[in-house]
């Protein structure tokens, strides 16, 4: 895979950064060691993680980040470029804002420790903290930076608002984005603290020229599944992403790749920056990103696509 500089770091990072999520989860040590290893002989090494996966579940501890760690300590990488993220809210109080200097020296200690590392390539706050200014927040990311312990920062799940506010101060975003829409019904019970990248985002994006590095960039697995035949996730089943699809499968046959490497294509596509995050569950899946890397998308499909994505978002 292609390597080009993130923003205006001099991390040197493949287009598709993977998503680890489901290691220790679904994802167990033994498979997740089998597609590290694939994804960076195949020049994948931009791994993204967070100090919060696994905690969900009682007992788990940020398994994610433990076994990353354990496979740098074994295979010894010398380009993998690791981000992680903390300052996630707590699951027992979540209308507390974790993003405190703090907090966050916390959550960081334990990735420096867990992933084995004196210092993290790339470091995210999981959420903001609006309760702070952005000099407040800027002021002791920069202090971590002082003292070694990242080199790189930015935030996930930030408004437009505050990402100009921020301005040049972060190094990137991470905001859910996708070709796919949410169903709105079904984005009322999900966490409200998660925000997707919307078209004042963009503006705020190419303005600053900061990289977007977004989250659940497959809509999990929306188009795969409408591909399939099968239902997709209650988030994405709505009639406005059936109308993305139509346009979506047309050219995807024409192309000769599925809908979900199309759609991924689409987000490396964009006027700015973008490095989607992707998760995979078996070795195989991973062709997929070369797939989605060395496609070239006609001007004339992306027209229809954009033309689709408007007419789908007057229909939420």
């Amino acid at each position: 895979m292609e390597h080009v500089r993130l923003g205006s770091t001099d991390l040197s990072v493949s287009r598709i950064c993977l998503g680890t999520a489901d290691f220790g989860l679904k994802t167990g040590k033994q498979a997740a060691f089998e597609l590290l290893d694939a994804f960076h002989d195949m020049g994948g090494n931009f791994l993204d993680t967070a100090n919060v996966y696994c905690k969900w579940v009682p007992g788990k501890g940020n398994c994610s980040e433990q076994i990353i760690g354990e496979w740098l300590r074994d295979r010894k990488p010398k380009d993998m470029v690791t981000a992680t993220k903390g300052g996630h809210y707590s699951f027992l109080r979540p209308w507390v804002s974790r993003v405190t200097e703090k907090t966050v020296r916390q959550d960081l200690e334990e990735s420096l420790g867990s992933l084995s590392r004196d210092c993290i390539d790339f470091y995210w706050l999981h959420r903001d903290n609006e309760a702070l200014s952005p000099e407040e927040i800027s002021d002791f990311m920069s202090t971590f930076v002082r003292e070694g312990k990242i080199r790189y920062w930015g935030i996930s799940n930030l408004t437009a608002a505050r990402a100009e506010a921020f301005g040049n101060r972060l190094q990137g975003i991470s905001n859910q984005w996708s070709l796919a829409l949410e169903s709105r019904k079904m984005a009322a019970r999900k966490d409200q603290t998660t925000i997707r990248t919307d078209a004042e985002m963009i503006e705020v994006l190419r303005k600053h020229a900061l990289p977007l590095v977004p989250y659940t960039s497959g809509a999990n697995g929306c188009f795969a599944a409408m591909e399939k035949g099968t239902a997709c996730h209650g988030l994405w089943d709505h009639p406005a992403n059936r109308r993305i699809f139509e346009t979506l499968r047309k050219w995807a046959g024409e192309l000769g790749v599925s809908c979900y490497v199309l759609g991924q294509a689409w987000l490396l596509a964009q006027p700015f920056e973008v490095f989607p995050i992707a998760a995979v569950s078996r070795r195989e899946q991973l062709l997929d990103f070369e797939r989605i890397c060395a496609l070239k998308i006609p001007e004339t499909c992306l027209a229809e696509l954009a033309e689709a994505l408007s007419e789908a978002e007057k229909m939420l």
